[in-house]
């Protein structure tokens, strides 16, 4: 069970107006009420996106049998189209419910997680054993009348033991004289957000979503979850797949007029994503800024496939650096969508953006020469490359019919 998380909120504006030390905190000023339900430390550097998804990951399924689903419920903030699921109930003969104790399984996103949870990091949150040392120090019983001591003592003395205090640190005044440069109060929480001696941020639930919070991770929560990225690729399944010839019509029809662009966009949106990211990250990579103009982008059935490649969203930054091209790499390898096409790809954008233009190997200035086939993986991501075929939306029934052309020209 989640413990519970009490705010205590003094009210210090009386306080400082009077510019007196000696003044003490009436109970008018004080405010003590259910902040929310302690879910996690928050690490400022490992942000709600993915801490969100390790969420998602650790709670959904892909081993989904859906001849045997005949209800599905959709919970809110889906990036999943009515169109899209008009093609699972076609298909699959699937009824979308809005009871969900009467549903087979239930459509969750990133983004549901993310609503339903909050996160704080300037603030300081301490065990009921740790508020209670701090609050019968000398410094912390003298800033108060003898009533809005006892009010505070008396409500977190009935505390249970394993529930949490949440205090802000805005105890410090931005006008403040001389002689009175800090509020007494700044001793209690001193320093970032702490939780005992971690300094770390808050991930919490706030008591208006522990509802549905608890619907999806409470203990009695015994339910099968699938993501909305899933769903759409189970939709999709019949549809398109971008092979490499087809990646370079969709390149072209972006790069033309607005209405070319908006086809385009339509076209990955309903393309079998499985089989066509290795062509949706390096269309994201290329053009995904330029996407962001359409007014495909943010269309339901659009935003599904953002919410799973716009992190390939990264040739605005330092374009003539071999890190941009790095990261590309290491994102497809990620992706099991490293294939033979998508680094030669990468190699000559490499060749031509770094080398040829950054480093200045040009023919006619530069006394040295460089090569394409100088430019090769390192033999982490040779081991990590998908041997795939130049042409996927054929059916391949063995190895032995894989079309991989001449390596002659690869740089390997």
């Amino acid at each position: 069970m989640n413990k519970k998380i009490h705010t205590l909120n003094i009210e210090l504006d009386d306080y400082y107006a009077t510019k007196d030390v000696n003044i003490q905190i009436k109970k008018t000023d004080i405010s003590i009420n259910l902040f929310g339900y302690y879910i996690s430390e928050y690490n400022w550097n490992y942000n709600q996106k993915n801490s969100n998804q390790d969420l998602i990951d650790s709670l959904v399924t892909r081993d989904i049998d859906w001849k045997t689903i005949n209800k599905l419920y959709r919970f809110p903030h889906l990036s999943l189209s009515r169109d899209k699921l008009t093609t699972l109930k076609n298909k699959y003969d699937v009824k979308v419910v809005r009871d969900m104790e009467a549903a087979d399984v239930c459509v969750i996103s990133e983004k549901t997680i993310m609503k339903l949870t909050q996160q704080n990091y300037y603030g300081h949150l301490f065990t009921k054993t740790e508020f209670i040392k701090k609050l019968n120090d000398p410094r912390f019983v003298n800033c108060f009348t003898e009533e809005s001591f006892d009010f505070i003592k008396c409500y977190f003395d009935n505390m249970d033991d394993d529930e949490y205090i949440y205090m802000n640190d805005r105890f410090q005044s931005w006008e403040l004289s001389d002689t009175f440069l800090k509020c007494p109060l700044l001793y209690f929480t001193e320093g970032k957000f702490k939780k005992g001696s971690t300094e770390a941020g808050l991930s919490y639930v706030s008591p208006s979503n522990w509802v549905h919070h608890q619907t999806i991770f409470g203990k009695d929560a015994n339910r099968t979850f699938v993501s909305d990225i899933y769903v759409n690729e189970v939709c999709s399944e019949d549809s398109i797949v971008i092979d490499w010839e087809y990646y370079n019509n969709v390149k072209k029809m972006l790069s033309a007029t607005n209405d070319d662009q908006n086809v385009a966009m339509t076209l990955m949106a309903n393309c079998q994503i499985e089989k066509s990211k290795t062509a949706l990250g390096l269309l994201f990579f290329h053009y995904g800024e330029s996407m962001k103009s359409s007014k495909v982008w943010n269309q339901v059935a659009f935003k599904a496939i953002r919410q799973q490649f716009d992190h390939y969203m990264i040739s605005g930054w330092n374009s003539g650096h071999t890190s941009t091209f790095s990261m590309l790499v290491q994102k497809l390898a990620a992706d099991d969508a490293l294939t033979e096409d998508a680094m030669k790809h990468v190699c000559e954008l490499v060749f031509e953006r770094v080398l040829m233009s950054g480093c200045g190997f040009t023919k006619d200035e530069c006394a040295f020469e460089m090569e394409l086939k100088d430019v090769r993986l390192t033999q982490e991501y040779k081991d990590k490359l998908k041997r795939s075929p130049l042409v996927i939306n054929e059916k391949i029934t063995n190895n032995s019919e894989l079309i991989t052309g001449s390596f002659d020209d690869l740089p390997f």
